[in-house]
């Protein structure tokens, strides 16, 4: 339903939004290290995405991950539409999995960019 955002809380770290016809899955964690885990874990981080994805069957899904002691995020997420949408979105170019954005933005906020793009 256009102008409208459904969300349903799977965990305290994972969220699931409907705008307009698209589902968007985001998976949050604030860390110190976060470049670190993405290096050494992202693998497993993206095959839990794409479970989450195919079992929700959501349109896109990616993880925000907060570094905290730079301010900064980190969007993971193996699925190319995810990647085009957070690269229009928020201006970053994905390497491999990972793309870093400077300033810190929180789910809310994105949230927010999301539901603006995708029910254009």
């Amino acid at each position: 339903m256009p102008g409208t955002v459904g969300v349903a809380k799977v965990s305290g770290n994972f969220a699931w939004f409907v705008m307009g016809d698209k589902k968007v899955g985001i998976a949050q964690i604030e860390m110190m290290g976060a470049k670190k885990l993405i290096e050494e874990r992202g693998g497993e981080i993206t095959q839990t995405l794409e479970k989450i994805k195919q079992t929700m069957n959501l349109n896109f899904v990616f993880q925000n991950t907060i570094e905290l002691a730079d301010c900064k995020n980190f969007f993971v997420t193996h699925d190319s539409g995810t990647k085009e949408l957070l690269e229009k979105i928020f201006n970053i170019k994905f390497t491999d999995i990972s793309a870093e954005r400077p300033n810190l933005i929180m789910r809310k906020q994105i949230v927010a960019l999301l539901k603006e793009e995708l029910e254009k």
